[in-house]
């Protein structure tokens, strides 16, 4: 059995190997770049806000929220620096979803009824 120092151990080096991860570093240096660009990044925080609104709403105008992202989405794919922003972010956040859920799964924590939140 490990004890709760040796998990801590373990938790700092998994931390060290995503800030080493090629997705992290691709992420930091748009992020970086993007920061450059303060109106473009707002147009990139305010599409990833409404995007997790449309995402985790169930009402009547979802389809209609989600039409309009992917207008805004598609306006956001000409602009480089906004779009290396969104991707890299997207493919840290599923990095990240990924390793989050196998911890859970090993916890076998019970989470029935949240798969569509998770």
């Amino acid at each position: 059995m490990q004890s709760d120092k040796e998990v801590q151990k373990y938790t700092d080096l998994l931390l060290g190997a995503i800030k080493d991860s090629q997705a992290y570093t691709d992420y930091a240096e748009a992020r970086e770049e993007i920061l450059k660009y303060p109106d473009r990044k707002q147009k990139a925080d305010q599409f990833r806000r409404e995007n997790y609104i449309a995402r985790n709403y169930s009402g009547d105008e979802a389809a209609g929220m989600r039409e309009k992202l992917y207008r805004q989405r598609q306006q956001l794919r000409l602009d480089p620096v906004a779009d290396r922003y969104l991707n890299a972010e997207l493919v840290l956040c599923r990095l990240l979803k990924n390793s989050a859920l196998q911890i859970l799964n090993v916890a076998e924590l019970d989470l029935s009824g949240m798969d569509d939140i998770l």
